[in-house]
């Protein structure tokens, strides 16, 4: 597994697309924190509480609420950033890693010099998350805007990245997992794609959905997967103060619980949110594993009954 992860890096390293994407990724997120520190000098002072604070007495109202909590929502709006460009760069990164070898007739190759189905997909599963973490670790600098204007705790801190980190893994194998089922590189990039796409805005709108209309069971269980919704709920009180300037919106499932065996069982919704993509990744990659395997048990069935 380690040659196959010194071969991925030095690999990814010689291509410009990570190069790129930093790039553009560190442009827009400067640009992002220039336009906020400017507007931030224009908002009164008898209207935002004084920087280095995080809230103010008594907002009143949706606009109140976002500017005087600006450092917190500032901070939202950087983690759905960057959710958002682990949703497009993750998932093609996977899916090329494998279609990339089979278009080059390398695959063979691999798989013929001993390294186990399992070793081959971990490393490239390693090797193509360099990249992806590359790019996203790339908006780190606008944080420090976010800390200007009073920034989070390390428990928020933790959460969002534990939740980010596990659905960028998430869509990195289900990205491999199509390149090695999928024949061609573009094909692999379009589904890889296109599923992801879905998952991020499906499970955010059909959360919505469940929200308004009160259907709790379902309003959870689509929290649990929409990765905005986690991120949110990552700052409890940021998320308590949203609901409370809109009147009649249900308070946000920030820490489901469910009975089992008469005990309460539950934790903060990011965190079990995290071991959820986590559990899924694990699934993924040993089906991209058995995938891969020629000689797989369930390939070579027909040929042990002859």
């Amino acid at each position: 597994m380690l040659a196959i992860l010194q071969r991925e890096v030095l690999t990814s390293l010689r291509r410009g697309t990570p190069y790129g994407l930093l790039a553009a990724n560190a442009a827009l997120l400067a640009a992002l924190a220039m336009a906020v520190g400017a507007l931030a000098g224009t908002i009164s002072p008898w209207t935002a509480p004084a920087i280095g604070a995080t809230s103010s007495p008594s907002p009143t109202g949706l606009g109140p609420t976002l500017v005087a909590w600006r450092g917190p929502v500032l901070f939202y709006v950087l983690l759905a950033w960057m959710t958002l460009v682990a949703t497009v760069v993750a998932p093609l990164a996977g899916a090329r890693a494998i279609s990339a070898e089979r278009e080059s007739s390398t695959l063979d190759i691999l798989i013929g010099s001993g390294v186990s189905p399992l070793g081959l997909v971990l490393g490239k599963a390693i090797g193509a998350g360099l990249q992806v973490a590359l790019v996203i670790a790339s908006g780190a600098p606008a944080f420090a805007m976010v800390w200007l204007f009073g920034g989070v705790g390390p428990c928020v801190v933790l959460l969002a990245v534990a939740l980010l980190a596990a659905y960028a893994a998430f869509l990195l194998v289900l990205g491999l997992l199509l390149g090695t089922v999928l024949h061609g590189e573009l094909a692999a990039a379009i589904v890889a794609g296109s599923l992801s796409g879905i998952i991020l805005a499906g499970t955010l709108v059909g959360f919505l959905v469940g929200h308004i209309a009160a259907a709790g069971a379902i309003s959870r269980g689509l929290a649990l997967a929409s990765p905005l919704v986690g991120l949110l709920a990552a700052n409890g009180d940021l998320a308590e103060a949203l609901v409370k300037a809109l009147p009649g919106t249900p308070a946000l499932p920030v820490h489901p619980t469910v009975e089992l065996l008469g005990r309460q069982l539950g934790g903060p919704l990011p965190f079990l949110s995290a071991l959820f993509y986590g559990a899924l990744s694990l699934a993924l990659l040993s089906f991209a594993a058995a995938a891969v395997d020629p000689y797989h048990p369930l390939k070579t069935m027909g040929l042990r009954k002859k």
